[in-house]
């Protein structure tokens, strides 16, 4: 079991209550797991804020946890990110280090994601071989979903390359 004066968490991780390098980079009481290399949530609805240090996380996969608002990772080996459908998660923090080894991500109907997140996002994940952005975004506010479809592909330019948004 779990208990207060352990620090254990429910998921078999620890907590880091204190600071350890005296950097901000992390939340206090930050779960840590020190070992994992795969962590999958799929459809948690209940799920709205996930904090963690990961240093040996190959692939992260949290599709359709639509009430996932926060993210706040330290994945410095991560090389698979599946964030489709989490409908209500925002901009997240890209720490120095983390997630420079990505190569494929899906961000599909992320739509709390706004562009210029998405290109940052890009930029910072040079080894990207792809990426999944559609419904990200895709409509403007008060449009209907299907306005967003009739429209062609955008495409945009970015330090790492070209950055293709279906619409659809």
């Amino acid at each position: 079991g779990s208990s207060p004066g352990n620090a254990r968490s429910d998921f078999g991780g620890r907590r880091r209550d204190t600071d350890d390098d005296g950097g901000p980079e992390l939340p206090r009481n930050t779960l840590v797991f020190e070992n994992l290399e795969a962590l999958e949530l799929d459809a948690c609805h209940g799920v709205d804020a996930l904090v963690l240090d990961a240093p040996r996380l190959l692939a992260l996969c949290l599709p359709r946890c639509d009430g996932l608002r926060r993210l706040d990772a330290n994945l410095p080996r991560l090389t698979h990110l599946d964030l489709g459908g989490c409908a209500s998660l925002e901009p997240f923090a890209l720490l120095r280090g983390s997630l420079l080894p990505l190569s494929v991500a899906s961000l599909a109907h992320c739509a709390r994601l706004p562009e210029p997140f998405l290109h940052r996002f890009v930029d910072h994940c040079r080894r990207l071989t792809h990426v999944d952005i559609y419904g990200a975004s895709a409509a403007p506010p008060g449009s209907s979903p299907g306005a967003a479809r009739t429209g062609s592909q955008s495409t945009k330019k970015t330090k790492a390359g070209t950055l293709h948004g279906d619409p659809s």
